[in-house]
């Protein structure tokens, strides 16, 4: 599956390696090869990812290997700009960490503006992006459904699709699929991206609800802050356990890790999984999710013990 480089170069929630320090340098040029060899040529970014590292590195990879890759960044809102300058701003400077001498492959905005920008100006800023050469496609992260519509309907009237919508799918937080946004999206023709689709960990079978904190908290003003995303399984640690159990049992059945049967329910939900990888051992187990599929029977079943989640001021879909 691609691959989001939120932790490369993070520091926080446990991943520990600094950016653009030696170590982490090799911990990325690693996941970058394995994931690539296993046939995963998409990296999913943004300018906040390292503070500009995971963009450099992703452009670094592509140029020293010569290995082809799509690379997707996002530009994040902020009230009291100018929506269209900001975004094109960010495009060059985007384009500028990845080396590139053409446009972006994909340019998305992070989140829903606030008001008083309106959806249609956010619709007019992506298409400028493309209609000045900035970008190739342009997509969306966190809208909900009814929001979608509204950008997706503005730019078809300009003759510009809307290529992709960025949530946060799992089976921790089924929300875009018991919404309807997954179906929507593909009536619309629009591509799901699910983030996050191992809820931050908590999917991967690596962690005992009921043992020791594990290290993707963050210490803040002198307490510990729990990962954000996923985090409806933490109010419910018998769930959680119970879940866990399954992904192991099915991962039996199939010949898979819990990760790897985690991924591929996402897969089975018809969106495209955006799956971190820090190195390459991580990278190559989550590239052992293609290739098969879990029964329609086995994925309800999963479907079942998982969790709805939430929307927030940052997540409307």
């Amino acid at each position: 599956p691609p691959v989001g480089t939120w932790s490369w170069g993070n520091e926080s929630f446990g991943h520990g390696l600094r950016a653009g320090s030696h170590e982490a340098k090799e911990a990325v040029a690693a996941a970058f090869n394995a994931a690539v060899r296993r046939g995963c040529y998409f990296f999913d970014s943004a300018p906040t990812y390292g503070r500009g590292f995971a963009e450099e590195s992703s452009g670094h990879l592509c140029r020293s290997t010569g290995q082809y890759a799509v690379v997707a960044t996002k530009h994040f809102p902020r009230p009291g700009q100018d929506l269209t300058a900001a975004l094109l701003a960010t495009a060059r400077e985007a384009a500028r960490r990845l080396a590139l001498d053409g446009p972006l492959d994909l340019l998305q905005l992070h989140r829903p503006a606030e008001p008083p920008i309106s959806l249609e100006a956010q619709a007019d800023a992506l298409a400028a992006a493309v209609r000045s050469g900035a970008a190739k496609a342009i997509g969306v992260c966190n809208f909900s459904l009814q929001e979608l519509r509204v950008v997706h309907e503005h730019l078809q009237r300009q003759g510009l699709r809307l290529s992709t919508c960025q949530v946060e799918l799992s089976l921790a937080r089924q929300l875009p699929v018991a919404s309807g946004l997954v179906n929507g999206c593909r009536e619309l023709g629009i591509t799901v991206l699910a983030f996050s689709p191992l809820a931050m960990g908590r999917l991967s079978g690596r962690y005992d609800p009921w043992g020791p904190a594990p290290t993707w908290a963050e210490r803040r003003r002198g307490g510990m802050a729990q990962r954000p995303f996923g985090a409806s399984l933490d109010e419910d640690v018998d769930a959680w356990h119970q879940l866990l159990t399954k992904l192991q049992q099915m991962g039996q059945k199939y010949g898979k890790t819990c990760a790897q049967v985690a991924i591929n329910w996402v897969l089975c939900q018809g969106a495209i999984a955006l799956c971190g990888a820090r190195d390459g051992t991580q990278a190559s187990e989550n590239a052992g999710a293609m290739g098969w599929r879990l029964s329609a029977e086995d994925a309800l079943l999963l479907g079942a013990l998982g969790a709805r989640g939430k929307t927030s001021d940052f997540q409307h879909g």
